[in-house]
């Protein structure tokens, strides 16, 4: 190897360092601020409970600078619009009473810089039941983001939104610690309309610009082509004793059904409803993936299945899910 190959050599690897040397004196290196995820809120629903964010702990901060260290504060309050962007719970804050805390403990959080910056979070989050004082739900999330260009400070707000994008995923997907009756108060305005079924004696209100289909007595459907919304009214003789029985049979079928057709069904609660004139049942909402959402009370009555289904695209959910529980809540079964 000549003089001149090794100059020409050592001058490139020269060049390289220098090069990343400019570049890491220049990238940003800010507090991180912009935690909060870029997601479509439009898909999670109302758990109808209420929720305090607790203080954030801080663990392990392994940071080439101490300004991008995520703080307690910093990272509570993006919990907290999080959770208000979502809408699965109302945020409360100062001293009124709620549900469910949530706590969070930031385990590690480390930042590698480079070219190619690195940044690594670990947290765990919990619920508690503020009546029982129970750990009701769990999770320890982590999240891994790199960043092309060695921006140090990016790379961690990237890392804390999709850690916080899981967190609130995984905690819209497993709301079975929600166990509590759900009751259905007639909320019908006065220019609703109502509609009586003279076969199997049962009636509902609806919006006036609403459509009723009421061809086949044992399925009525109540739909609205302007939101793209539609409540079915099933009802027939079953063999199932109890409601949980119905309820299991239909899901199951349904999902069976689903995935024929490359679907997924993600049930997000499923709780107990009572309804008007002290009739009880089953009340589910479920997600299909990807596209849609569905609202499903099961009722068993002398012998007979009553099944209301509503369902509408995800992204028009919380649009149309007060009208839909309008409709819900006044459903009526006769003696």
């Amino acid at each position: 190897m000549n003089r001149d190959n090794i100059i020409f050599k050592l001058s490139f690897i020269i060049a390289i360092f220098l090069t990343g040397l400019i570049v890491l004196s220049c990238v940003r290196k800010a507090a991180p601020l912009n935690l909060v995820p870029y997601i479509d809120y439009s898909t999670f629903t109302s758990s109808g409970k209420s929720i305090k964010v607790g203080t954030v702990k801080a663990g392990q901060v392994n940071m080439p600078v101490e300004d991008l260290k995520i703080t307690g504060e910093i990272f509570q309050k993006a919990i907290s619009e999080t959770l208000v962007k979502a809408n699965i719970f109302e945020v409360v804050l100062g001293e009124k009473k709620v549900d469910y805390e949530c706590h969070s403990e930031i385990i590690s959080q480390k930042v590698i810089p480079g070219v190619t910056a690195n940044a690594i979070l670990f947290v765990n989050y919990w619920l508690i039941d503020t009546k029982t004082k129970d750990v009701v739900w769990n999770e320890t999330v982590l999240s891994q983001y790199y960043t092309y260009g060695g921006d140090l400070t990016n790379a961690i707000e990237a890392s804390a939104r999709d850690n916080l994008s899981k967190f609130v995923t995984k905690l819209s997907l497993d709301l079975s610690f929600l166990k509590t009756q759900y009751v259905a108060k007639a909320q019908h305005t006065e220019s609703d309309l109502l509609y009586f079924n003279p076969t199997y004696y049962w009636s509902i209100s609806y919006p006036p610009n609403w459509i009723v289909d009421d061809k086949h007595p044992a399925f009525i459907r109540i739909l609205s082509p302007k939101d793209n919304a539609l409540c079915g009214i099933h009802c027939g003789s079953v063999r199932f004793s109890t409601v949980d029985e119905l309820t299991d049979f239909i899901l199951d079928y349904q999902e069976e059904m689903l995935k024929e057709k490359g679907l997924v069904s993600v049930i997000l609660y499923r709780r107990h409803i009572s309804l008007q004139n002290e009739k009880t049942g089953n009340d589910v909402l479920v997600h299909f993936q990807p596209g849609g959402m569905s609202r499903r009370i099961f009722v068993l009555f002398k012998g007979l299945g009553y099944g209301i289904d509503c369902e509408t695209y995800a992204q028009n959910w919380k649009k149309v899910e007060p009208i839909f529980d309008r409709i819900i809540s006044s459903f009526t079964l006769y003696e």
